[in-house]
């Protein structure tokens, strides 16, 4: 399990982000780094959390034939694909490893930084297959996180549209809480204007309702949440980690990170509460 987020790697090493924090990124054609993790490189620090070192996003190229590619529209929309390791093998689901009670973890995101959704794939009639409802039409980034077998791990980014182009781009901007709600849940990012680059941070969430600590939080995916963060202008630059969290304690849940680069990020956070997942995405500047 993710303890730290790693944001050291090529391609992440700027301290500055120099296009428009609000325009859409441009997919880059070239191999950057990330920081989701590899369970095969996994050390433990001092208190016996894990820590664990970067991977790699990449453009998915050949790896990935997505069935329909061309034709997906909004509402309820099936992805299919057949997933190929680096030498063009398929891969099936014996092929992959579980990470976090998943072989295949897969996210979607607009170019405007919203609809953002985590899913995830089952192998069945010799494709991978997943059916979620999608229901603005726009370009999208799909990443496929996967650990196979006999490779390393790695994030494997795939650009579509979905019934068209974006209309009416609606970038998140931060807010003066650095909150967001979701089902009468409240989680508030409490250190947000304090973060900088190139310094390791902790990150806590409380969790409200009706201002009351939420503490009915359980485990999703074997974790106490999950977060996802996102560099909003280069779709390359993305991030997955776990709590160092091993208790709750009225309502706060903690992880730990460093940014590589200054900009605009939205983090999306995850947390099961009483049986459902609620989706927290909260923007903010890094310094």
């Amino acid at each position: 399990t993710i303890a730290m987020l790693s944001f050291v790697g090529a391609g992440c090493t700027s301290g500055t982000v120099t296009k428009n924090m609000n325009q859409a990124a441009t997919p880059s054609p070239s191999v950057n780094s990330m920081a989701i993790t590899d369970e095969n490189s996994m050390n433990q620090n001092g208190d016996g959390n894990s820590m664990m070192s970067p991977s790699v996003v990449q453009l998915a190229g050949n790896r990935i034939s997505l069935d329909n590619a061309t034709l997906l529209k909004p509402g309820t929309v099936t992805l299919s694909f057949v997933l190929y390791g680096r030498g063009g093998n398929e891969l099936s689901a014996s092929d992959l490893k579980t990470e976090q009670t998943k072989k295949i973890h897969l996210l979607l995101v607009r170019d405007d930084m919203t609809g953002y959704q985590h899913i995830h794939p089952e192998y069945i009639g010799k494709k991978w297959t997943v059916t979620t409802t999608v229901p603005n039409a726009g370009q999208y980034q799909l990443y496929f996180g996967i650990e196979p077998v006999k490779e390393k791990s790695v994030i494997l980014r795939l650009p579509v549209t979905i019934g068209g182009a974006t209309q009416n781009k609606n970038f998140p901007v931060p807010n003066s809480t650095a909150s967001a709600t979701s089902g009468g849940y409240v989680a508030a990012l409490q250190n947000a204007s304090s973060l900088v680059s190139k310094k390791r941070t902790k990150l806590v969430f409380n969790l409200t309702k009706n201002g009351q600590a939420v503490t009915s939080i359980q485990p999703y995916l074997g974790e106490l949440g999950h977060l996802i963060i996102i560099n909003h202008n280069d779709p390359d630059v993305l991030y997955h980690a776990h709590p160092i969290t091993s208790k709750l304690s009225f309502g706060e849940v903690t992880f730990e990170g460093m940014f590589a680069l200054s900009g605009r990020y939205t983090l999306y956070a995850q947390f099961d509460v009483a049986g459902t997942v609620y989706t927290f995405p909260i923007t903010v500047d890094v310094q």
